[in-house]
């Protein structure tokens, strides 16, 4: 495990479901592809390339 995020998400077991969500709602064209990526930014700690 990487300890640079240890302890820093207390429901790690949840990201998974989270992102896939997120993606899942891209896909089906619920939101735009700025819309997900604001979410991803904000509740997933990614970062746009």
């Amino acid at each position: 495990m990487d300890t640079k995020k240890e302890g820093k998400y207390p429901y790690d077991c949840l990201w998974g479901e989270l992102y896939g969500s997120i993606n899942s709602a891209f896909t089906d064209g619920d939101i735009t592809e700025d819309h997900a990526w604001y979410l991803r930014e904000k509740y997933l700690n990614m970062e746009r390339t």
